[in-house]
């Protein structure tokens, strides 16, 4: 397939997000996320944490209480989510460019 340079590239990722339990170990919850690719020089140059360049919306997080702006802000600074999320970007980023 030949490579085809388009404006908005946007994907889909299921997350894997490990929770800390009570048991001392950890929980796998899971989120589904869509990330636009975000050029190298705005990435490079953006004081914007990287998430709040390329997380653009998300499917499967419960809370009842949030809008869906309230929750994507919330999951950005959540300190098991965010994590994840960076690492699946990166992870599929990279496998796009890298094979």
């Amino acid at each position: 397939m030949k490579f085809k340079l388009t404006k908005d590239r946007q994907f889909v990722r299921t997350v894997t997000v490990l929770v800390p339990n009570e048991s001392g170990g950890h929980d796998e919850q899971t989120l589904t996320a869509r990330f636009k690719i975000a050029d190298v020089e705005t990435v490079m140059s953006s004081a914007q944490p990287l998430l709040d360049l390329v997380l653009v919306g998300l499917q499967d997080c419960e809370d009842s209480d949030m809008s869906e702006a309230e929750m994507l802000e919330a999951v950005k600074k959540d300190v098991c989510a965010a994590p994840a999320l960076v690492r699946e970007y990166n992870d599929a980023v990279a496998k796009k460019n890298y094979g």
